[in-house]
């Protein structure tokens, strides 16, 4: 059984923020980061709004 956070890892990829872009300068890359936390709200919101439409079939409180 996999873990939550390797779960994630496969869904939303791994996470590589730190580059080299021009020659052997590593820098931040911040599009990269802002894309990745967008993608990861995206994906909790959809997980929370599952369990709520199960909550809501099974009868649970509303």
């Amino acid at each position: 059984m996999e873990s939550l956070i390797e779960a994630l890892r496969r869904v939303l990829g791994e996470a590589d923020f730190y580059r080299v872009i021009y020659g052997s300068n590593a820098t931040w890359d911040y599009g990269l980061m802002i894309e990745y936390m967008i993608g990861a709200v995206i994906l909790l919101c959809v997980i929370c709004n599952v369990f709520a439409l199960l909550r809501c079939i099974f009868g649970g409180k509303k």
